[in-house]
């Protein structure tokens, strides 16, 4: 179930957008988030930028308790987060531009690049879509959080 603030039930709580966007979403304020975010596609960008160069692959301690496996899971877990908070940066951008969630392989390209030591952008240069993407069908958000979005 998705919380109060999520969007399309995707959790973004363990990456905390700076400004307005974290106001709204600690508020739980989600058609104001998307809107926030989807406008302002670059600051927020170049913020989760900063935050996977900052959040530094784990090593493993090559310990094997439980705790060592844990901490090295969870290191994981905090550059995937990152990942995940640039793919709902990209969905609110499709949703302002154009009503749809889905990615748009052609325009917008990988999330990662450098073998995964860089944040892709937008504006990097774009692959071919995989054979056979598929879009975000109608109704993928809640009607009411479309409707404060559109106006309608």
């Amino acid at each position: 179930m998705a919380k109060s603030g999520d969007i399309a039930g995707l959790a973004i709580d363990s990456v905390e957008f700076p400004g307005r966007a974290g106001e709204l979403h600690r508020n739980g304020a989600t058609a104001s988030l998307i809107a926030e975010l989807g406008d302002n596609y670059v600051a927020y960008h170049e913020f989760l930028a900063g935050e996977l160069k900052r959040r530094k692959p784990p090593r493993a301690s090559g310990k094997q308790d439980e705790e060592s496996i844990k901490e090295y899971l969870e290191g994981w877990s905090r550059l995937q987060d990152v990942v995940r908070a640039e793919a709902v940066l990209r969905a609110c951008r499709n949703y302002r531009l154009g009503g749809k969630l889905a990615p748009d392989y052609v325009r917008e390209g990988p999330l990662l690049e450098s073998g995964g030591a860089t944040l892709g952008s937008i504006d990097s240069p774009k692959p071919s879509p995989p054979e056979g993407a598929a879009s975000v069908p109608d109704g993928f958000l809640p009607e009411h959080v479309a409707g404060e979005i559109t106006g309608e």
